[in-house]
């Protein structure tokens, strides 16, 4: 049987530094240096008192922990005294200490990865585990090995309000106040101080009145308006091939009419400005993924992919009722919940704000009041107590059929719709209904006061 990789001279010179050189726990605080990051047994139990040592605030003197050690009875598990004084002997200075932690938190990282590769084994010859099953568990395993971990999960109250005033003073420095992603759209910017990284954002409306329009439009202005035009958005759309979303994009960035691209009556004049447009699409980070049949681990594998890649900052999905599920379930609307809490987690995983579209019930055509609301939530399940913000485009001009004559507005194929952006749920937040435009023609949607 092989031995598993680890430097009994790295963690020995450590462990003497921490006994010789008070100074060196610094460093090991610093990079959250764990018990099972050494090896051999009696090394962890070392570790382990040297951190009770450290959390009470009591240097790490030889004869105090020689006391706790014995105190506890595992003194003798340890080698003793002699094992110790061993220790002290080998140190090194306040210097190498660095060096040492690295080759120890080298050889701990290689130790999981081989233990990760052996359970992927494990499971892969476990016949009843599907592969999307085996591959976003060996995905999901390998990235928690890459990830530095803190020593311990729990935040002490010092901690977190520490953090909550130094992010408190980023916000006081940043002049327009927005902390999450500008949306291009001042009175949501306002509202929401910009989407929020971790959130998950429901965006709901019945057919055709342009929800996937409002959902490229923040795409594009999220990937526009953020990180000097270098934010990374991830667009999965389900209903769509990407053929058809760059289209619009295009008829929204040049404001030439969607029917013109379909058809390619255009002058030479509207050639120049599609270009135009084109080259400016392509400067930014929009990446569009059209498989109908995509599942959950799949999204998941996608978007840890260009996470990895260091490009990753808001993800769409097109929408949330089209995601093929699991199977086995009891019913779809337990489906789509399992669904939803799942595209929390991405939210939280990926560090980024997902907007899932989703499909509004035909129950909200039967009431006199056709605002939706949050019970009007296709196969909702979870999606309502899932969601940081749920928010629906409502669009009077939709429901004209159900006029007489006399009460129709007449509106031509150009003229811009009024649309209330309707924020049903905010967590973190007030409620608010917003005034929009919306030009089908185009695909674009206005604040009314045609603010960023």
């Amino acid at each position: 049987m092989k031995q598993l990789p680890y430097s009994h001279e790295a963690e020995i010179a450590l462990l003497g530094s921490l006994l010789v050189y008070p100074e060196s726990v610094a460093t090991v605080v610093e990079y959250d240096v764990r018990i099972d990051d050494f090896f051999k047994v009696e090394h962890q139990q070392i570790f382990e008192h040297m951190l009770a040592l450290i959390d009470a605030n009591r240097i790490i003197d030889p004869k105090l922990l020689i006391t706790r050690l014995a105190d506890h009875g595992k003194l003798d598990l340890i080698g003793g005294v002699d094992y110790l004084m061993m220790l002290t002997d080998n140190s090194s200075g306040p210097s190498s200490v660095k060096h040492y932690v690295d080759v120890v938190q080298e050889k701990s990282q290689i130790r999981r990865l081989i233990h990760v590769g052996q359970d992927i084994v494990d499971h892969g010859f476990d016949t009843t585990v599907e592969l999307d099953e085996l591959l976003d568990l060996a995905e999901q395993q390998i990235l928690d090995v890459t990830r530095i971990r803190r020593t311990s999960e729990m935040l002490s109250s010092r901690e977190v309000v520490q953090e909550f005033l130094e992010n408190l003073n980023q916000i006081r420095e940043n002049k327009d106040r927005i902390t999450g992603l500008k949306t291009g759209y001042g009175s949501l910017n306002h509202l929401t101080n910009g989407l929020q990284r971790g959130d998950l954002i429901i965006l709901a409306a019945r057919p055709s009145v342009g929800k996937t329009a409002f959902a490229l439009n923040l795409a594009l202005n999220a990937a526009r308006f953020n990180f000097e035009g270098q934010a990374g958005v991830a667009v999965f759309s389900l209903e769509m091939p990407a053929t058809h979303l760059i289209s619009r994009m295009m008829s929204a960035q040049s404001s030439i009419k969607s029917e013109y691209l379909r058809s390619g009556n255009l002058d030479d004049d509207q050639m120049n400005e599609l270009h135009q447009a084109a080259n400016a699409l392509a400067q930014l980070n929009v990446f569009i993924d059209d498989s109908s049949t995509i599942t959950v681990p799949e999204i998941f594998s996608k978007c840890r992919k260009m996470k990895a890649e260091g490009r990753l900052d808001m993800i769409v999905i097109d929408y949330i009722q089209l995601i093929s599920g699991k199977g086995g379930t009891e019913s779809r609307q337990q489906e789509v919940s399992e669904i939803s809490r799942s595209l929390k987690q991405l939210a939280r995983e990926m560090e980024a704000p997902v907007i899932g579209l989703s499909q509004l019930s035909r129950l909200v055509e039967r009431r006199d009041n056709k605002m939706p609301q949050l019970s009007d939530l296709r196969e909702s399940g979870s999606i309502e107590q899932d969601a940081d913000i749920v928010m629906f485009l409502y669009r009077e001009d939709y429901y004209d059929h159900d006029k007489d004559d006399d009460e129709k507005e007449e509106l031509s194929p150009d003229q811009p719709r009024p649309v209330v952006l309707k924020i049903a749920k905010h967590r973190n937040g007030a409620l608010a209904e917003l005034d929009m435009q919306f030009e089908p023609s185009i695909s674009k949607f206005y604040d009314v006061a045609r603010e960023r």
